[in-house]
């Protein structure tokens, strides 16, 4: 309400603005929960299959195994680091175990690989990239040069 006369009317359009928030990567643990039942007469057990895993026997499921993938490759996040992150957030997980989850993510992908190495090499003509990056060199502390090639 205007002050002088209470009168107000629209004058254009409403001026917007965006904030741009971040929020951290949460882990959440989802319970399946499949009951047994017997029957009364001849004391059949049965209960509902459990749900398909990624990969077998793991507690991890198909969002962290990306999650873990895409920072080890397309962010070249190490492992250790990953598992620093992962503790930093209340989740212990041993590099070994991340290990063992991207051998088994690999496994996973593996026809979707030879599928794109179908595809790419049945091109015509075939372009590469060499891409320098600093990778960690093992027990040293240090940096080396390592090397990614891509072909287009």
């Amino acid at each position: 309400m205007c002050a002088d006369c209470g009168q107000f009317k629209p004058l254009g359009k409403p001026d917007e603005s965006e904030v741009l928030e971040a929020k951290t990567v949460t882990f959440t643990v989802t319970r399946h929960i499949r009951p047994k039942k017997r029957c009364c007469r001849c004391a059949r057990i049965v209960q509902a299959p459990a749900p398909s895993r990624p990969i077998e026997k793991s507690f991890a499921g198909a969002s962290l195994l990306a999650l873990v993938s895409s920072w080890k490759y397309a962010f070249h996040l190490p492992l250790h680091r990953q598992c620093q992150i992962f503790a930093h957030a209340g989740l212990t997980v041993s590099r070994t175990t991340l290990m063992q989850w991207v051998a088994g993510t690999s496994t996973l992908l593996a026809p979707l690989v030879r599928a794109l190495a179908l595809y790419v090499l049945a091109a015509a003509n075939l372009n590469a990239d060499d891409t320098p990056f600093k990778v960690l060199a093992p027990g040293s502390g240090k940096t080396k040069r390592g090397n990614l090639w891509a072909l287009l």
